[in-house]
């Protein structure tokens, strides 16, 4: 089922990944956003995020050679909590990206 709450999701070199609730708006109208939920996420820059087909895990890979995978609520509840689910390790350099298939 598709979500209430439309989401952007973003990652920096602050090293943190965030949740955006978008509002409801057309296009005429500026929209401002807020982070509903964020979390340092790696030790360096995050370089690339990933949502997956069915908008339940994010992928997260970062210059500190890491790749994570985030798990989104199912439950459309305003309590928005993001966990971690798994670390990929046995990069040598920094991973530039990631996508689902």
């Amino acid at each position: 089922p598709k979500r209430k709450t439309q989401y952007l999701i973003s990652g920096s070199s602050d090293l943190t990944l965030k949740i955006w609730a978008i509002p409801p708006t057309n296009l005429s109208t500026k929209a401002s956003m807020s982070v509903k939920w964020g979390v340092k996420a790696h030790d360096k820059e995050i370089n690339s995020i990933a949502v997956s087909p069915d908008d339940r895990i994010i992928a997260t890979a970062s210059q500190d050679k890491l790749i994570k995978l985030w798990e989104f609520p199912t439950s459309q509840t305003s309590n928005l909590e993001i966990t971690q689910k798994a670390t990929f390790s046995g990069h040598k350099r920094g991973v530039w990206c990631v996508q689902f298939s």
